[in-house]
């Protein structure tokens, strides 16, 4: 019994202070009663009495570590919005792309179309006639359009004619340099011509030529040169 009073007289003289959930006790200060000082107690700490406030944990707080990560990240409204917007990009910007590949392609098949032309123009002034191949132009086909044109070969070109086509699933033109002869669409100039059924191949050639000549139900001619 006496041990008991003593154990009862030791927690009299003994202070309770909280931080976080921790309980935190130390004794007073001998005889004197004076009240111990505890961490985080300022001087007014025993002049007032303890709100539920006053008790506030770690991590109870708004602005704790859980709290900023519940509210971090995308919506699903977001991200369908995100795809959306890359979906109406990815549609306009493809076919452009398209567009313009296929449009370098056809220039560099003007380059070659010109620069047999020209080669036929001067072997006609010295031969008095056309040359019936590409080596006797000293030229040669690049491989380069070989990917993706073909040409009519020797036979129309003895005529002073000189056409090679592009045939793929979405564009078929041909990029053509008329002979003088009788009884061919424009003839002495440069043109491409295009199924009016092949809306694309007809922008491309409508953009590559100068002017539309000699059109019919079959083809669609501009003139390059």
């Amino acid at each position: 019994m006496k041990g008991f009073t003593s154990i009862v007289s030791f927690l009299r003289g003994c202070r309770r202070g909280v931080f976080g959930n921790l309980s935190l006790f130390k004794k007073g200060n001998g005889n004197n009663g004076s009240p111990t000082k505890f961490l985080g107690d300022d001087r007014n700490h025993n002049n007032r009495s303890h709100t539920p406030a006053d008790h506030q944990f770690l991590g109870d707080d708004a602005t704790s570590i859980s709290g900023r990560a519940a509210t971090a990240g995308f919506t699903l409204i977001e991200l369908l919005v995100v795809v959306l917007i890359i979906g109406i990009l990815a549609a306009v910007a493809v076919p452009q792309y398209e567009k313009v590949v296929e449009k370098t392609r056809a220039m560099e098949a003007v380059g070659l179309v010109r620069s047999v032309r020209q080669a036929q123009e001067l072997y006609y002034m010295q031969n008095s006639r056309y040359a019936s191949s590409l080596d006797a132009l000293t030229l040669s086909f690049p491989q380069s359009l070989a990917k993706n044109f073909n040409w009519d070969g020797p036979d129309q070109l003895k005529n002073g004619r000189f056409a090679i086509s592009r045939s793929a699933e979405k564009y078929f033109y041909v990029i053509v340099a008329s002979g003088d002869f009788r009884g061919i669409h424009l003839p002495g100039k440069i043109y491409c011509a295009a199924p009016p059924s092949n809306q694309k191949a007809v922008e491309i050639c409508s953009e590559i030529g100068s002017s539309e000549e000699d059109s019919d139900g079959s083809w669609r001619r501009f003139v390059i040169q």
